[in-house]
């Protein structure tokens, strides 16, 4: 029997910063739902994908969420060791957001108009929870890197 996750059991949202959509129930692998049966993606249940259009799935083999990215040949990019940390770094990033817009101002966020040291502060934070997440090659990794060079552009 496949294995299958209930999403609405997991509180994950329907969508959530940073552009992710999750779906309700995790039935189908990656490679059922988007038709990609050729890039070996039957060890990975959907459960939804980022802004760019790439899958999001979990792990049948480590448990651990991953993004597969469409650029990349669906290469797994590490997110996090499990959907309930998933959902930590999700809220987190949220309140991350939440903050910046009280303490700089409505849309300072999506207006880089903050400090780069909200970034180290979640950073270290998330660190604390799943270093792997944090590291320079994983998703969230990347995401703070690029909210921190995007500060540092609408700067100069």
């Amino acid at each position: 029997m496949k294995p299958s996750i209930r999403i609405s059991e997991t509180n994950l949202p329907r969508d959530a910063a940073p552009f992710l959509s999750f779906e309700s129930t995790a039935t189908k692998t990656v490679a059922e739902v988007w038709d990609l049966h050729e890039f070996n993606l039957d060890n990975y249940l959907n459960l939804g994908f980022d802004g760019e259009g790439s899958p999001i799935g979990i792990s049948l083999i480590d448990s651990c969420v991953y993004l597969l990215d469409h650029e990349f040949e669906f290469d797994p990019t590490y997110m996090n060791r499990s959907i309930q940390d998933l959902l930590i770094f999700i809220k987190k990033y949220q309140t991350h957001i939440d903050r910046i817009n009280l303490e700089n101002g409505p849309d300072s966020f999506f207006e880089l108009n903050y400090p780069v040291g909200y970034i180290d502060e979640l950073f270290e934070e998330l660190s604390k929870i799943d270093k792997s997440a944090v590291s320079d090659n994983s998703f969230w990794g990347m995401t703070l890197e690029g909210d921190r060079l995007d500060i540092n552009t609408n700067r100069t």
